[in-house]
């Protein structure tokens, strides 16, 4: 299978061991979607002056209720609509990656994102370069910015984050996006219909203890595994069968019956199933010249 993204619900990614089952999926290919728990919504500490907020980097001076939208919409402060907002807005204040972690472990440079060929927001330290695109973008205001505590990310043109310690919370789609929430809730029903259709009787009815008599978990877990595989295979030639019935544009033609397929006085056909055809043949072959009776 070629890696792509692993959706599963809060039990897996986040009550799992990282060492587990995130970074084995990392290594492989297969990056993460899934929902946070309450405890790690919002702010959850940073590195060098951004702050971290369910799986990004963010630009210190962020304002408040972006960083706390998701906070806010779980406790019924703000509504959906605000929230989609928020989020929207929020990003334009996220760190842009500057260079990829070559290794699972390594160092991945993160940049102001008011740096770059494209800049999201305006800063008063940071000078926009002259061959950015011209357009409005969030302004951080001064009084936000004091110069004695500004950290790595507001004083350097880069900075080098600990990727291991991003790896955890980080995820294929923006959380809290529609891009998110619509591959999220797609993946979360599928899931939930293969369970149902496993578990129904019928066909593999895993459900049913009759269908795996033997003792002991291992051998359980081979039964299950074989009504796993022979789902995927009735699955996949039920999928092929209707891609081919969509390429083809005329039905395929039926086949004919045993007893059509040669000449046959009492269906009056010859194998093309036409009668005048039999009667033709038949009248050459008699000495009888009078027609056959329909």
């Amino acid at each position: 299978m070629e890696p792509g993204v692993a959706d599963a619900d809060k039990q897996y990614w986040a009550n799992s061991v990282p060492g587990r089952l995130l970074k084995p999926a990392l290594e492989t290919g297969f990056t993460p979607s899934t929902e946070y728990r309450v405890d790690r919504l919002g702010v959850r500490g940073g590195q060098h002056g951004a702050l971290a907020v369910e799986g990004d980097m963010y630009c210190p001076s962020t304002e408040p209720e972006l960083l706390s939208a998701t906070v806010d919409v779980q406790k019924g402060v703000i509504d959906i609509a605000t929230y989609k907002t928020r989020i929207k807005s929020r990003k334009d204040f996220a760190l842009h990656v500057k260079e990829k972690a070559k290794s699972p472990g390594g160092k991945v440079i993160l940049r102001c994102p008011a740096l770059g060929p494209s800049p999201t927001v305006t800063c008063p330290p940071r000078e926009m370069m002259l061959s950015a695109a011209k357009k409005a973008r969030p302004h951080i205001e001064p009084e936000t910015l004091e110069q004695e505590f500004l950290d790595k990310i507001c004083t350097q043109d880069s900075v080098a984050f600990d990727f291991s310690a991003m790896q955890q919370p980080a995820q294929a789609f923006d959380y809290g996006t529609d891009e998110w929430e619509k591959f999220h809730q797609h993946a979360r029903n599928t899931v939930e219909s293969e369970n149902q259709q496993l578990k129904a009787s019928g066909d593999e009815d895993i459900e049913t203890a009759g269908r795996r008599r033997v003792r002991g978990m291992s051998a359980a877990q081979i039964i299950i595994t074989l009504l796993l595989v022979n789902h995927n295979i009735r699955k996949i030639a039920a999928f092929l069968d209707d891609e081919q019935r969509r390429e083809r544009k005329t039905a395929p033609p039926a086949p004919l019956r045993r007893r059509e397929r040669w000449a046959n006085r009492y269906t009056k056909t010859t194998g093309s199933g036409d009668i005048r055809v039999y009667n033709t043949k038949v009248l050459k072959r008699t000495a009888d010249p009078r027609p056959l009776r329909t």
